[in-house]
């Protein structure tokens, strides 16, 4: 039974992150994509936060996949959100360094951030988990407003357009 849990639990969350792709994509390409990535980093948090509440309340299991849903259908846009960004403001000729540190910072989030959050789990309790997500979630969200207002004008974009991954032969 646990295992069936922990599987609708997992799929919830990483299927989740289909939802918004492209929907949240063209709203960046309409609006600013800091601005974008500030509401999707506040919608996160909430759910982040409200998975710390589900820690503490005995919630019905259909409250945690909802809520898992939730929270996955905003966190896997956060990098998509930022490498378009990112991109907008890189030179074409830079584009390859661009992504190249783009992945090494992601990297090094995947490699400290389980070694921290870990430590803070065995220290507090499994709720440590989403609310140092929350807590990170919070400081992405401030510094994306404070770019909106400091950073200056915004660069024009380059427009979303979905690919296949695979080119077909013609």
């Amino acid at each position: 039974y646990r295992v069936q849990e922990t599987s609708l639990f997992m799929m919830a969350g990483v299927f989740s992150g289909l939802v918004l792709q492209v929907p949240l994509g063209k709203l960046s390409d309409r609006i600013e994509r800091r601005k974008v990535l500030a509401g999707v980093c506040f919608g996160a948090l909430v759910f982040s936060l409200l998975m710390v509440m589900q820690s503490f309340f005995q919630l019905p299991f259909y409250w945690l996949l909802i809520n898992v849903f939730c929270y996955g259908s905003l966190v896997f846009v956060i990098y998509p959100l930022s490498a378009a960004h990112v991109n907008d403001w890189s030179e074409p000729d830079q584009l390859m360094q661009t992504s190249s540190g783009l992945m090494i910072g992601y990297g090094s989030g995947a490699i400290f951030g389980p070694l921290l959050s870990s430590s803070l789990m065995s220290w507090i309790g499994p709720a440590a988990l989403f609310a140092y997500i929350a807590l990170n979630l919070l400081v992405m969200m401030f510094y994306a407003i404070y770019q909106s207002k400091v950073a200056g004008l915004q660069r024009e974009k380059m427009e979303f357009v979905l690919q296949p991954s695979i080119q077909f032969p013609t």
